[in-house]
């Protein structure tokens, strides 16, 4: 359960007194619930005959109020569980669906949800406004009965929430930024059930044997020669009838980033088994280089995203916001990002002070994680 947030003991408390007080009717429910979700653990709840029933129901509050590995937590996460599993087979006195979901809603102090669902998830939910329309960042965090059950991961929702926050706090910049990391380490984990890859200074492709060749003065030029084995022979080189006396390449000098030269012969096509080797020593993994490349690869080429997930007029302001805010300069505040309906430019400054350009996207960019993410966990993808 990695991916719920960290809820106070008092919250906790609350709900598991909001459940007491929805099963007041039938809180044999309570306790079956707690035995079942405490079953293999060291100190298993067992519901005692002849007990008074609200001292049970104490201990199990007792319970809920460990902080411990937050195990009075998981232990609420689970009794709502197995509480919603058992009212759908037998139904509870004087519980319905609709106040079930009512009673187990937990509101955080940043005024997010956590809430279970008819589907068997839980998800974070964050309410957004702007000028009286609302909207929605919902995510979901976890499959109910399922271990470990965990959808949209941790390391993603910490950058959602304080995007969240940010754009509650008028920070649309940063509001962005944070949301646009939050689709690159989606996209990241998304591609790599692909095959590709982002580990840093892997080759992208084959990487092949390194030979020696050795380079005579000649008089009429040149003389070059293989000390070692090649996969064939100088001797079949030209030697088919009709074949010409000898092939004109063309050879240039390249300066590489760290100073030094190579000689870059082209179309050497008919020269690779004579002058290499064909042994790979490295081979090549599908990279993609960074955020730009995964939404190129993954709307143009494996259709994880589509445009009923996120339009595709957001690419540019997306990527834009993503290179020209993690690096940062004054300058970078003038690329063109889009254009209004009008056919205007809209420079990165224009669309982030403009805060429902900002909400719209927070709202998509959050639809689209949560979308990828359940591919993911339903293997869809």
């Amino acid at each position: 359960m990695n991916s719920f947030p960290t809820i106070t003991t008092d919250l906790l408390v609350a709900c598991f007194s909001q459940l007491h007080t929805l099963y007041s009717g039938d809180l044999i429910k309570l306790l079956e619930a707690t035995q079942t979700a405490t079953i293999g653990e060291p100190s298993p709840f067992t519901i005692v005959p002849g007990i008074d029933i609200n001292n049970q129901i104490s201990i199990i509050e007792t319970k809920i109020k460990r902080t411990a590995d937050s195990y009075g937590q998981k232990l609420l996460v689970k009794i709502i569980e197995y509480l919603y599993e058992d009212l759908q087979s037998n139904g509870a006195i004087g519980v319905t669906d609709n106040s079930f979901f009512e009673h187990t809603k937990i509101t955080l102090p940043d005024g997010s949800e956590i809430q279970y669902k008819a589907i068997k998830k839980w998800h974070w939910v964050w309410k957004l406004q702007v000028d009286s329309n609302p909207g929605l960042v919902d995510l979901d965090i976890r499959t109910g009965n399922t271990i470990p059950g965990e959808i949209v991961p941790e390391y993603i929702l910490q950058y959602i929430q304080q995007s969240v926050a940010a754009f509650k706090g008028g920070k649309h910049a940063v509001a962005m930024a944070l949301m646009t990391i939050a689709l690159e380490g989606t996209l990241r984990d998304a591609l790599h059930t692909k095959g590709y890859t982002y580990q840093y200074g892997a080759p992208s492709q084959d990487v092949y044997e390194l030979k020696e060749i050795n380079i005579h003065k000649d008089p009429s030029g040149y003389k070059v020669t293989f000390p070692n084995l090649m996969p064939q022979s100088h001797a079949d080189y030209l030697s088919a009838l009709g074949d010409p006396l000898y092939k004109t390449f063309r050879i240039k000098r390249v300066k590489k980033a760290n100073g030094n030269y190579i000689l870059e012969i082209r179309g050497v096509t008919d020269l690779l088994d004579y002058w290499s080797s064909d042994q790979v020593t490295a081979t090549g993994t599908r990279q993609v280089s960074g955020l730009g490349a995964a939404l190129d690869i993954g709307r143009n080429h494996l259709g994880i995203i589509t445009a009923i997930d996120m339009p595709e007029d957001l690419d540019q302001p997306i990527q834009s916001v993503r290179n020209n805010l993690i690096h940062l300069s004054g300058n970078s505040m003038t690329e063109i990002v889009q254009q209004d309906l009008d056919g205007n430019n809209i420079s990165l400054k224009d669309f982030l002070q403009n805060k429902n350009r900002v909400f719209d996207a927070v709202c998509t960019i959050g639809d689209t994680i949560n979308t990828i993410y359940n591919r993911i966990a339903n293997q869809t993808l």
